[in-house]
């Protein structure tokens, strides 16, 4: 990217208008009963030894043997959650819509303790040896002490937060909808720096001087770095990406790309990857603002991707989860869910985890594209109301007419690299969707857990995956 001066700041009224318009679609979203009724996973899992823990609208968090996908413990919350849980040593800690932040034994999932903050915990904690740091929709950072979750301190941003924190060297760094990036002494709550952008900003990708990933959704641990560090994100509202100085909040670089509203990106070798509103992936080089290539989806994409072994996964509001060539954007193969993917695909082992909004976690070989198993979530019962009783009646008789068509598969794999457009040059770039073979959606997986049965549908239950 060249050098830039920062951008026109918006007019005082243009500015409050637009944060209270995130804000009001933010408490929409939490506050939306077909949220809170189900039992979708919209957020990431996390890895611990041999158990993968996943949160979940139905209030509960799940520990679950990574092998296998059997249930080795679960915990009820007071509230759904939609934030990933966060592991250090052998404490596992989670935020909740019931404003209350846990402190779990990761082992059998019983309670340490748990603090309750000023209204609802959208984002997940970070943490250091010492201290947890919390974000919530009271507009309050709060830093715990890790041992019995007692308060340290709390620090008064502008708006909302949504996007978690991170703890980089002895500051914390967090973006709060009041459209500004702070740097908080993580001993003391005190401003080491701030940044004024042109919108909210999105959650912070930090990376090294040459663009080596550091932090993204996967990466939570807490960093102590001496080189220079750069912070990447892109602003809501005004689409625009910027570069900082992680230790001064300096303004490095920015450039405006024409999305529609970017989500939460990562950083990878100098290239800044993030989903976005118009459906699109992006792969922007971060020296110089050019799209490397754009790979569009059947929905908006709202989580970052999962980077391994030069293959990008990521999932969209399509319910499918996408692997592309990382070097070029060009398709390898999709797997269809049965709800919306928000969260970011997590991969261990060569396993793929992912959690959907049909309410359950999928474990995918990335090698041979096999489903080894999944599991289900606890949804509670959904009372009908008359709207949903005639769609009801809709989806019975579809379900007579229907009942006998075997299920569609559900991986989809290409076999030829799809045609693309390169006139104009690699920001004129694009990858045209183009399915040429399917596989079946069978596993061999051990019993003991949900696995998709190979039946035909029952007329007599046509709500039954």
């Amino acid at each position: 990217m060249a050098e830039y001066q920062l951008p026109e700041p918006l007019a005082a009224d243009d500015e409050q208008a637009l944060a209270e318009e995130m804000a009001t679609k933010t408490r929409a979203i939490v506050e939306d009963e077909g949220l809170r009724k189900g039992g979708g996973i919209f957020a990431t899992s996390s890895i611990w030894n041999n158990l993968v823990l996943m949160c979940s609208v139905d209030k509960y968090i799940y520990a679950l043997e990574k092998n296998t996908g059997k249930l080795v413990w679960k915990f009820l919350t007071g509230g759904p959650m939609t934030t990933f849980p966060i592991v250090n040593n052998k404490t596992v800690y989670v935020s909740s819509y019931d404003h209350y932040i846990y402190a779990l034994n990761v082992e059998d999932g019983s309670l340490i303790w748990k603090f309750r903050t000023g209204d609802i915990n959208f984002a997940s904690p970070a943490y250091d040896d010492e201290f947890v740091y919390v974000v919530s929709l009271d507009g309050y950072v709060y830093a715990l002490r890790a041992s019995d979750g007692s308060l340290v301190w709390k620090f008064k941003t502008g708006n909302i937060i949504v996007t978690f924190p991170t703890v980089l060297n002895d500051m914390v760094l967090v973006a709060s909808d009041d459209f500004n990036v702070y740097a908080l002494n993580k001993r003391t709550g005190g401003v080491m720096w701030k940044f004024h952008s042109t919108g909210p900003p999105t959650t912070l990708a930090l990376a090294t001087a040459d663009g080596k990933i550091l932090s993204d959704v996967t990466h939570r641990k807490p960093l102590q770095i001496k080189d220079k560090v750069i912070i990447c994100f892109a602003t809501w509202g005004s689409d625009h990406i910027f570069v900082l100085d992680a230790g001064t909040g300096h303004l490095i670089s920015h450039d405006r790309i024409a999305a529609d509203k970017f989500f939460f990106p990562t950083v990878y070798d100098g290239i800044f990857y993030c989903g976005s509103q118009d459906q699109n992936m992006y792969a922007i080089e971060l020296k110089t603002g050019r799209v490397l290539w754009k790979f569009r989806t059947g929905g908006m994409i709202t989580a970052c991707p999962g980077i391994e072994n030069g293959v990008m996964y990521f999932g969209s509001h399509d319910n499918c989860i996408y692997a592309v060539n990382l070097a070029n954007g060009t398709p390898l193969w999709k797997f269809r869910t049965d709800g919306q993917i928000t969260a970011v695909p997590v991969i261990s082992e060569n396993v793929l985890y992912v959690g959907s909004g049909d309410g359950h976690l999928y474990a995918i070989g990335i090698q041979d594209q096999k489903l080894l198993w999944r599991f289900k979530t606890s949804a509670p019962p959904v009372k009908f109301e008359l709207a949903e009783q005639l769609n009801a009646i809709k989806r019975l008789k579809r379900a007579i007419i229907h009942w006998w068509k075997p299920e569609a598969p559900r991986i989809k794999i290409y076999e030829t690299k799809p045609a693309v457009q390169q006139a104009g040059g690699p920001a004129a770039y694009k990858t045209e969707i183009g399915y040429k073979s399917e596989v079946g959606y069978k596993s061999n997986a051990p019993a003991g857990y949900e696995m998709p049965k190979e039946k035909k549908k029952d007329w007599r239950d046509p709500f039954k995956r």
